[in-house]
């Protein structure tokens, strides 16, 4: 991140950075900033991000992301003025991380949220679903699961888990006590809860790679921006706002 501080401020930072790779032959190369999202970071590091992905796509050089979320699957788009060619993620991973290791600890019950592509919270996701209806007692269970699959997720094992009986959606929530070395006691995911977590995930992303693949570039970016509209004001302030200034630096 400090060197993104100063490729703002110093051309002696970002010509070191494009010296060095111009004239090396490879074709791929990894990137891994210090716990960094480009749509949540300071504008201004966001920004020397995308201009120095450009120059580097300029001098031939093929980019993979590290840690990257939905964004960094976007860039990688054939019609993306920033381009990626590859997103480095796996089960259970966050989307950004420091290169420092740190000790991991104890995991929380998280659900992919696909219309804003983010890795939530359950009580997070679970607060977006009761302002949008979906533990409403008024309707059926069987007519808030077919709305869920209409607008929220399809994928497989979700409709294993809800089927449908919307109510069904608490078993990503699931949790048993666990004691700490030093006494202290809080909730953990079950495995199950885990395991099928992590299925749904992995379905999403294959959907989101084959939407890549298949799907235009500008019609992604405004499905993206309208669902984070629709929803981020309910868990993030200024997710939205931070997702404009993106788009200006990165797919325009």
């Amino acid at each position: 991140e400090e060197i993104l501080d100063n490729i703002g401020v110093q051309s002696e930072a970002f010509d070191y950075i494009l010296d060095t790779y111009r004239d090396r032959i490879v074709e791929y190369i990894f990137v891994w900033v210090d716990s960094f999202s480009p749509i949540e970071s300071d504008i201004n590091r966001s920004k020397a991000f995308a201009l120095l992905i450009k120059e580097l796509n300029k001098i031939g050089n093929k980019l993979i992301m590290s840690y990257g979320s939905y964004d960094a699957i976007l860039l990688c788009h054939r019609d993306s003025p920033t381009r990626f060619y590859g997103v480095a993620q796996s089960v259970g991973y966050g989307e950004k991380r420091q290169i420092t290791p740190v000790g991991g600890g104890l995991p929380v019950n998280k659900y992919y949220f696909p219309p804003t592509h983010q890795r939530l919270k359950t009580e997070d996701v679970s607060h977006i679903l009761l302002e949008s209806g979906y533990f409403d007692k008024r309707r059926t269970k069987k007519e808030r699961s077919d709305e869920f699959y209409k607008k929220i997720c399809s994928c497989p094992q979700c409709r294993e888990i809800i089927g449908n009986d919307f109510d069904n959606f608490f078993k990503y929530n699931l949790s048993k006590a666990f004691t700490m070395k030093n006494g202290i006691s809080r909730n953990r995911p079950t495995q199950e809860a885990l395991d099928i977590a992590a299925r749904h995930f992995l379905f999403n992303k294959k959907y989101e790679w084959n939407s890549i693949l298949h799907e235009q570039f500008i019609d992604l970016i405004n499905q993206y921006k309208d669902n984070i509209e629709l929803y981020s004001h309910i868990y993030s302030k200024n997710l939205y706002s931070h997702l404009l200034e993106w788009i200006k630096n990165y797919a325009q």
